[in-house]
């Protein structure tokens, strides 16, 4: 199911790579999907579970079972089917109804073992999600290593669990990233956009007194794509800027030791906004490496308001109506989700 990862230089003198061809499982509309967009969604939209329920009709008193999930909104559910047949396990259920989203799921221990462990393995997590993995993964080996379960196991199961995910410190997660520099693979870069990215236009009113001193508003457009994740990661996002040789990481750090990551603890950005890097390096490398989920939608818009700006036509009240309905229509303003295979036939930006 899944080929080996060969090595891989994303960016060459500048240049965006567009070898596509390590990619090895094609589950809808004839797209490929790679093992390491995978692994990035995970990083991006995935989390482990150790559900542990009281239970008096069980001899080590507990219910236990294990889950790993990727979610996301209704509208993006085509990509969780692609991983639900990527894998060949799991299921498609919902996660929640108010906010509509849905989630791929796979709690047979078997199938965790046999087929998503040897992915993680060969493809691991990027992210500091990984330490929640590496837990994950020793809660399961250690229950199948002590069966039949007993109160000991129980409470080193207790232990795992109460080190993960939202419990587990900031000085832990801090320390891995920073450890962590292996070469990101433009295919996870794609899949951790697919989960984390953004891409919207600024439209910024600028006020001028002319000879005749009237006030004129005019308005200046700036592209942005960001790429977001909790501070105490911000070194991955040193590598996402670093693969794509472009963008600035905000907040801007004097320096980025524990001590000064710690005092702005919250969310952390890759962002570009170089117009020159976002007409020559962001926009070639996700015609080349499309989106699967509903964000393909918002970067074909913005593409679409990127060329506007280069016909000037925020400079006409006619232009600046077509560039505002075009942004309020664009991420949570999106109200029309034409289906995915529609939205990989914008060439815009020659």
């Amino acid at each position: 199911m899944m080929n080996k990862n060969k090595n891989y230089n994303l960016n060459e003198e500048s240049k965006i790579t567009t070898d596509n061809k390590d990619c090895s499982y094609k589950p809808f509309g004839g797209v490929t999907l790679s093992p390491w967009y995978v692994t990035a969604l995970i990083d991006g939209e995935g989390s482990f579970k150790i559900n542990m329920t009281p239970d008096s009709t069980r001899s080590c008193g507990y219910k236990i079972n294990f889950e790993i999930k990727v979610t996301q909104k209704e509208q993006s559910a085509e990509v969780l089917y692609a991983i639900l047949q990527f894998y060949e396990c799991g299921s498609i259920v919902i996660d929640n109804r108010e906010d509509q989203t849905l989630k791929w799921r796979v709690s047979n221990t078997q199938d965790i073992v046999r087929v998503i462990f040897p992915h993680l393995t060969q493809y691991p997590l990027q992210s500091s999600k990984f330490l929640d993995y590496l837990s994950f993964k020793e809660a399961i080996e250690h229950l199948l290593n002590n069966s039949p379960i007993q109160k000991s196991e129980v409470d080193k199961l207790l232990q795992i669990k109460a080190q993960m995910n939202k419990k587990r410190s900031f000085k832990e997660r801090y320390e891995w990233s920073r450890q962590c520099d292996t070469q990101l693979h433009p295919e996870w870069i794609r899949g951790f956009a697919d989960g984390e990215g953004t891409f919207y236009m600024d439209v910024i009113p600028v006020s001028r007194i002319n000879v005749k001193g009237e006030v004129k508003v005019t308005y200046q457009l700036q592209a942005v794509h960001h790429v977001s994740q909790n501070i105490h990661d911000i070194h991955l996002l040193t590598r996402i800027s670093q693969a794509l040789k472009c963008g600035r990481i905000k907040p801007k750090l004097l320096d980025t030791k524990f001590e000064t990551v710690l005092a702005h603890k919250g969310i952390a950005r890759m962002i570009v906004s170089n117009f020159s890097d976002i007409t020559n390096i962001i926009v070639p490398f996700f015609d080349s490496y499309t989106l699967y989920t509903m964000k393909s939608l918002d970067f074909i818009d913005w593409k679409r308001l990127i060329n506007l700006k280069i016909e000037k036509a925020h400079l006409t009240q006619e232009g600046l109506k077509d560039i505002f309905v075009i942004k309020n229509g664009m991420n949570r303003g999106r109200k029309e989700f034409p289906t995915i295979s529609c939205c990989r036939q914008s060439k815009i930006i020659d």
